[in-house]
């Protein structure tokens, strides 16, 4: 690669919102995780294994009491894992029996946003060795409907702004350069790559603070979401780049496709039981439709509902995708594909000699990619029974093999339990 990447996995596939939960999954996952990496071979023995860590806000108040910061930072440096970065999404349980659209609160526009967010920047501070930058990912503001007021985007920048200047006098005091990843999904109030863009320029680099901005807030850039999106990945990060927008991380993740009009009618109606099994009540599975090339792509809140509103599978057209992340190393769920193709279109498009180069509109020279990768299959637990493996721990592994070795350019065999 042509960038000098860090893989992590995202610790919101764990439930916990406490600091003893957060230790509990540290110590049951990810050091199993890591030790099943060690065995096949694919991480050495001084090799740091890193960590996209989710600290619910009650998580995150406990570890900034007392010792606790100092205390978890030297036993994840002595287990040899690296928190690099950190996934500020979701702000209170992810893992309750419903989550749906309160993924999307507070907004940007609350000061709790705000606040949250700040502590997250403390603690990777807190936790981070000298010389590494790091990352935090963070909600599009909020979901669209009802869509927000221009006085509520502009309070969002505001806040935005006002994490890109202390970033910066962090920077500028301790060297420490921590990035703020706005991350684009279907339906919210940044829904792709074009709306990204347009808030840049309306509302954040629309004064003196310009550079600062550029430098600090960033984009993550998740590849299922640009994929449910019908996205090109080559495209929206050579447009990010062109813009002189950052990507501060990229969030490795994969989508379900069907493409009706490759079937029968009988594959049809197959396909479409298998997919129900998919329509979950936990997270929001927002789905594009695109009935023809070139066609218009038709978003719809939850796959849920429309698949009850669908009453003739046998007749479907056109191409679904959906907001369900699903293993990265599966090419085939099924009788349903996957967007796995975009993850080796966006890894290739990330190592080009072009993309490597500094960011514009800077007076300094800045990467234009941080060169942070983290699996995000947030989607274990309610994926259907027969997609899940044996172990959670070998399954996540399996994950970051799959990314290691696409990123090395090493052929990966497609593991057997990828259909089913």
């Amino acid at each position: 690669m042509n960038f000098d990447s860090k893989i992590a996995y995202c610790t919101n596939v764990h439930p916990g919102i406490d600091l003893a939960g957060v230790k509990a999954n540290l110590l049951t996952f990810t050091l199993a995780v890591r030790q099943s990496l060690l065995d096949s071979g694919d991480w050495q023995p001084d090799e740091q294994l890193g960590v996209g860590l989710w600290l619910a806000d009650s998580a995150a108040r406990e570890v900034l009491e007392g010792d606790n910061l100092r205390e978890l930072a030297d036993w994840l440096q002595t287990k040899h894992l690296l928190p690099f970065t950190f996934n500020g999404f979701p702000q209170s349980n992810f893992h309750q029996p419903v989550v749906k659209h309160r993924v999307y609160e507070p907004t940007w526009w609350q000061a709790e946003r705000f606040e949250y967010t700040r502590r997250l920047i403390q603690i990777l501070d807190g936790m981070l060795p000298p010389g590494q930058i790091g990352s935090i990912s963070t909600l599009p503001i909020s979901w669209s409907s009802p869509q927000p007021t221009h006085d509520q985007k502009k309070q969002a920048a505001s806040y935005f702004k006002q994490i890109a200047i202390e970033l910066d006098r962090l920077m500028q005091s301790s060297h420490r350069e921590i990035v703020l990843a706005i991350e684009p999904e279907p339906g919210c109030a940044i829904t792709d790559g074009p709306s990204m863009r347009a808030f840049f320029d309306e509302f954040l680099l629309d004064d003196s603070h310009q550079e600062i901005v550029r430098r600090h807030i960033t984009v993550c850039h998740d590849v299922c979401h640009a994929a449910v999106m019908q996205e090109s990945q080559t495209q929206e990060i050579k447009s990010y780049r062109e813009r002189g927008i950052r990507i501060g991380k990229v969030q490795v993740s994969s989508a379900i496709e069907v493409n009706w009009g490759n079937m029968d009618a009988t594959e049809r109606n197959i396909a479409f039981l298998h997919l129900s099994r998919f329509a979950e009540d936990r997270y929001l599975h927002q789905t594009t439709v695109v009935k023809a090339k070139g066609g218009p792509c038709v978003l719809h809140e939850d796959l849920p509902a429309l698949i009850e509103a669908t009453r003739a599978p046998g007749l479907l057209q056109g191409v679904w995708r959906v907001h369900f992340h699903v293993p990265i190393f599966y090419e085939k769920a099924g009788p349903l594909g996957t967007t796995q193709n975009d993850i080796r279109e966006c890894i290739h498009t990330l190592s080009t000699k072009a993309l490597a180069a500094p960011v514009s509109g800077h007076s300094q020279a800045i990467a234009s990619f941080t060169g942070h990768l983290e699996v995000e299959t947030y989607a274990w637990s309610v994926l259907p029974e027969s997609h899940r493996g044996a172990s959670l721990a070998e399954d996540i592994a399996t994950e970051l093999r799959y990314l290691k070795r696409l990123v090395e350019k090493k052929v990966f065999p497609q593991p057997d339990k990828s259909v089913h």
